[in-house]
């Protein structure tokens, strides 16, 4: 099994390198009220993406054995409450309510302080406080 751990990983960092360019891209498009933000490949590519990076997520955490909510893996537990506030902060900044384009661009921004924080924890696994 841990045979797969390098496979799943590099499929891992490349759909996270996706997720996070289409993330950025759409929002550019949503703020400039581009055509582009209304294509059906713009709403259906970002769900296929975002769910191998899920799935592969999942996958590193039974390969590698390191599990949240478990004693020294509170970094794991940290990513995790970090990756729901992103996908609740990318909700507001894309969602279909009539969010004010500030209230967007802040959840934008924290969607990315999220991102940052997360992409710190992977890289360093150590707890945030």
């Amino acid at each position: 099994m841990t045979t797969l751990f390098p496979i799943v990983k590099a499929l891992h960092m490349m759909t996270v390198m996706f997720s996070v360019l289409l993330f950025m891209v759409r929002f550019y498009w949503k703020m400039e009220g581009s055509a582009m933000s209304d294509r059906l490949w713009v709403r259906i590519v970002p769900h296929i993406v975002d769910t191998f990076l899920l799935l592969s997520g999942i996958s590193l955490v039974f390969i590698s054995q390191q599990y949240p909510f478990t004693a020294g893996n509170g970094w794991l537990t940290e990513k995790l409450f970090a990756v729901v506030l992103y996908i609740g902060l990318g909700f507001v900044a894309f969602g279909r309510r009539p969010f004010s384009l500030r209230t967007r661009g802040f959840a934008f921004g924290g969607a990315v302080i999220m991102l940052l924080i997360i992409i710190f924890l992977a890289t360093n696994k150590t707890v945030l406080g």
